[in-house]
């Protein structure tokens, strides 16, 4: 219905559940019976919380809910993921987090956030190699005021931080430097632990232990504040510490690995823990005679005398799926542990690791197998690669990093799948493209990392076999990285049943089949296979990149850019540009020399912009028309005078028609409004400074530039997160489903009841 020119209702988002996939790096437990909370943290996504009266976890920061926006930063490095997060023992309503570059401190359970003082810092690296070092940051558990804090900043202004007001002051602590330097500055840290039976001053636990990667641990006696001195014999690179009775305890290491279990005491010095040489994490029980070291796959042994004897190592580890089924019938017998706690007022421990929040009740102490219950409800940190909504069947496909691809029917958004990827043979199977061929949408080819790198369907996606074979450039068998030149996932596109041209990762040049993955050969580009070195094609498994499609209405024809080189050299200049195959994919004409995007237009030699995320698609029955747009490089609008650019003419010519509508990481086309003759468009990136959804309704190919935009929303659910890939239904009117780069999928309905503001 349309009153004027304008549709009456208006969009909500709503949760599509997928279930935690990525990795819960962190986890925090403190207070008992209704006090007690448990915090954690994910390496893509945030913190998350469960209180005593909560169902499932939920996410802390929540910008426009709990935290105002001007307190966000939302451009910032290595995503969404939170560096650390922690609980005050002595008030469990005190919660402190640090992420998007902020130290925020919430008095209320994370009903409301307050932003510390300390400086903006934009390398925290939640996401690498040492994001499951424990605890970065720490609550005195005798004051919830009294935080010490180690950030990975190896310059002068580096080293521990700590207050004694919440967070109103910070003071660098003199003693204790920042840590050393390595390749990749993010990759190493800091840690900080109390021992809660050392006594308090003013107020103040007295023993506190730091550790600086590369210079060691360091003790004080007299508080957070006091005078801190270097331990001698302590390990310059660990992966946990914990202190308790008197006793430091350290294991593993900053890069995730196992390390021998050692205890130190200011009487004994250091001293290897016999026949414990393989800890990744420590957890001690409330009373601190029960310990469990835990190893990379969370086997653990188990100590039930003060750590003074160990058990044997468990032989494996049981799991059962309590609401997600997935996390049962995945393949997850290597359950990546990021942290292990024991409850504090019950005989159980909880387990962070990569697919989730676990729980085992009355843990095995003697070498025998635990079972861990799957405990992840609320907890959404998938890694979305793309979403292919074939437009008649209302089947919805998620690609995503880890778990590969999970499809739904459109009725299905509000439960946990079944089951996720194409098998449950391969672990962290990362998607990489998918695909429904023309005029059958129940013939699907998906591309991803392992699993033969290649697979087809012919039910819709209810079960999947692998290619017969694969093409040269990607191996048949194990998993990425490629090596050796060798390719895998990229993008994906199918013609008729069994027609794929496939581009691989790895700057690999693409192939073709037609029947069905039985033969493979090189695509030729105006009569000529490309040199297989020296050419930007698809760079990384990682990049949410569409460069290659196939018209639905015309089985067999393909379209692909390829924006060559950035020396411009001869065999970039007669690569580049935007190439039409009519018979499968096996030949090539060139349409367009240049590059699309304007900042090459003309000249051909600045891809930086083209090379990254950039999308290409074809609107459902409206061939030859194509749209694109560069992607998102920096989340931040700055490029922004990159939009969608739309082609009436197979490529030839472009025009950018989408006015401020800027930086568009994807977008999607929906059935069309009411009275309207082209389908919908949706895009997530920024319209005149606010970034969200926005949409198109009235777009006119005679006349492109005078379309207009609406915005829909901006941060579902108050997720911090970028829209990274856009999916939308058309059978339904209004419906769009959004992938985010480390917090799964929402989709945004259109609801007639509710009025656009």
């Amino acid at each position: 219905m349309r009153n004027g020119g304008t549709i009456l209702g208006g969009s909500k988002y709503e949760r599509v559940r997928l279930g935690g996939g990525g990795y819960v790096t962190g986890l925090r437990i403190a207070g008992t019976g209704n006090q007690k909370v448990l915090v954690c943290r994910t390496d893509t996504c945030g913190g998350y919380i469960r209180g005593p009266n909560d169902t499932e976890w939920r996410l802390l920061l929540q910008a426009e809910i709990n935290i105002s926006e001007s307190l966000m930063k939302y451009s910032y490095d290595r995503g969404a993921g939170c560096y650390d997060v922690c609980v005050a023992p002595s008030n469990t309503n005190y919660v402190y987090i640090c992420q998007v570059g902020y130290v925020y401190r919430s008095p209320d359970r994370g009903a409301s956030w307050v932003r510390t003082t300390l400086p903006v810092y934009n390398n925290y690296g939640a996401n690498s190699g040492s994001r499951t070092c424990n605890e970065r940051m720490n609550v005195d558990p005798a004051n919830h005021l009294v935080v010490g804090f180690g950030p990975p900043d190896v310059s002068a202004a580096g080293g521990f931080k700590y207050t004694l007001d919440g967070g109103d002051t910070w003071v660098s602590h003199p003693d204790i430097p920042a840590p050393l330097q390595v390749v990749n500055d993010k990759d190493r840290g800091m840690a900080v632990t109390f021992d809660p039976e050392s006594g308090t001053t003013s107020g103040r636990t007295n023993h506190v232990y730091v550790w600086s990667y590369g210079n060691g641990i360091y003790r004080s006696t007299t508080g957070v504040s006091g005078t801190f001195t270097l331990i001698s014999g302590s390990p310059t690179d660990i992966g946990h510490m914990l202190a308790r009775n008197g006793a430091l305890w350290t294991g593993g290491t900053s890069q995730s690995n196992q390390a021998q279990l050692r205890k130190w005491t200011p009487g004994g010095g250091w001293a290897d823990v016999a026949g414990v040489t393989d800890t990744k994490h420590l957890a001690i029980s409330p009373d601190g005679t029960k310990f469990i070291s835990m190893i990379g796959s969370s086997a653990y042994r188990a100590s039930s005398n003060s750590g003074a004897s160990f058990s044997g190592l468990c032989p494996s580890v049981g799991r059962q799926a309590v609401n997600i089924p997935w996390h049962q019938t995945t393949n997850e017998n290597y359950m990546s542990n990021g942290a292990v706690v024991w409850d504090t007022d019950s005989n159980a421990i909880f387990l962070a690791e990569g697919i989730g929040c676990w729980k085992c009740n009355n843990p095995p102490l003697d070498g025998a197998i635990p079972t861990f219950l799957e405990d992840s409800v609320g907890i959404e940190n998938l890694v979305s690669m793309q979403i292919l909504v074939p437009p008649l069947n209302g089947r919805i496909h998620y690609l995503s990093q880890d778990r590969n691809v999970l499809t739904r029917e459109r009725s299905q958004w509000n439960q946990y799948p079944a089951n996720a990827g194409v098998t449950n043979v391969e672990a962290l199977d990362h998607g990489g493209g998918i695909d429904h061929a023309a005029g059958d949408e129940n013939w699907l080819a998906v591309v991803s990392s392992k699993n033969g790198r290649g697979n087809y369907s012919s039910n819709g996606g209810a079960s999947w076999t692998p290619f017969t074979n694969v093409p040269a450039n990607v191996l048949p068998t194990g998993g990425q990285p490629a090596t050796g030149g060798q390719g895998f996932g990229g993008n994906v596109a199918v013609g008729a049943p069994g027609n794929v041209v496939w581009l691989p990762t790895g700057n690999n040049i693409p192939s073709f089949t037609k029947d069905g993955g039985a033969t493979w050969a090189y695509c030729k580009f105006g009569g000529e296979v490309p040199p297989s070195t020296g050419m930007r094609w698809h760079n990384q498994y990682s990049y949410q990149r569409l460069q290659l499609i196939a018209d639905k209405q015309n089985a067999g024809t393909f379209y692909l850019y390829h924006v060559g080189n950035q020396a411009h050299d001869a065999a970039s200049q007669q690569f580049r540009g935007f190439w039409k195959s009519t018979d499968g994919g096996e030949n090539w004409t060139r349409i367009r020399s240049g590059l699309i995007t304007s900042s090459g237009a003309g000249i051909g030699i600045d891809y930086t912009i083209d090379a990254y995320n950039c999308k290409l698609r074809m609107p459902p029955g409206k061939s030859p028309h194509l749209f694109y747009c560069p992607g998102d490089v920096d989340a931040d609008d700055t490029h922004a005078n990159f939009g969608i650019s739309f082609s009436a003419d197979q490529g030839a010519t472009w025009v950018d028609w989408t006015g401020d509508m800027n930086e568009p990481l994807d977008f999607a086309f929906g059935k069309a409004a009411p009275g309207a003759g082209y389908p919908a468009i949706y895009a997530w990136g920024g319209l005149s400074g606010v970034r969200g959804l926005h949409r198109c309704i009235d777009f006119n190919p005679s006349n492109p530039t005078a379309a207009t935009w609406q915005t829909i929303g901006r941060y579902p659910g108050g997720d911090l997160d970028n829209g990274t890939v856009l999916g939308a239904d058309m059978q339904v009117f209004g419906l769009c489903y959004i992938g985010f780069g480390g917090s799964g999928a929402f989709r945004a309905r259109y609801d007639y009841t509710l009025r656009m503001s």
